[in-house]
Parts: structure tokens; C-alpha cells; sequence
């Protein structure tokens, strides 16, 4: 009986381990790409010393956009929000007529 309870630990264990060799794998990938990213980047300065301030500024209108986006979505809800609270105020009076 501790011999199957040792070999399940142990297909447990190499199953556990090929999952993490393939997430090493993942992030060794990702730090590839990240790399070479950063390369990319770095020879966009040399060549056009604005490189980095126009990024900077397309991030800003980027940003804007979102903000624009969000603000809009929370006005909507807002607005959903003030007519449940007065469905609701409906609601209770309807119920207060009937409960005379």
C-alpha cells in the first residue's frame, strides 16, 4: 500500500515538474522577446533622439483616451444608477399604497 501511495507522490512530483519546466520555459520566452524589445527601443534613440519623447506623448493621448473612455462609461452608470434608486422609490411607494 505505501509503495502505490509512494509511486502516485512520485507521478504527482514529474507531472508537478513538467509544468513548472514548461512555465521556465514561458518566462525564459518572454524574457527573450522583452529583450529584444529593449534592444529595438535602445537603436530607435540612436537613430531619432525624439524617439522617446514622442513614445512618452502618444502614451499621454493613449492615457487620455482611456480616461475619456472611462469617465463616460461612469457617467452611464451614474445614470442606470439614479433611475434603479428611483424605480425603487416607485417600487416603495406602490407597496406603502397597498399596505393602507
Amino acid at each position: 500500500m505505501t509503495n502505490t501511495k509512494n509511486e502516485k507522490s512520485i507521478n504527482i512530483l514529474r507531472k508537478r515538474n513538467t509544468q513548472l519546466t514548461e512555465q521556465l520555459k514561458q518566462v525564459e520566452d518572454l524574457q527573450k522577446s522583452y529583450e529584444q524589445i529593449k534592444h529595438l527601443n535602445q537603436e530607435y534613440e540612436k537613430h531619432d533622439p525624439d524617439y522617446a519623447d514622442r513614445r512618452v506623448s502618444e502614451l499621454i493621448a493613449e492615457l487620455e483616451e482611456i480616461k475619456e473612455e472611462w469617465t463616460a462609461a461612469l457617467e452611464e452608470l451614474n445614470k442606470e444608477r439614479d433611475e434603479y434608486k428611483e424605480l425603487i422609490r416607485d417600487m416603495k411607494m406602490v407597496r406603502g399604497m397597498f399596505e393602507v
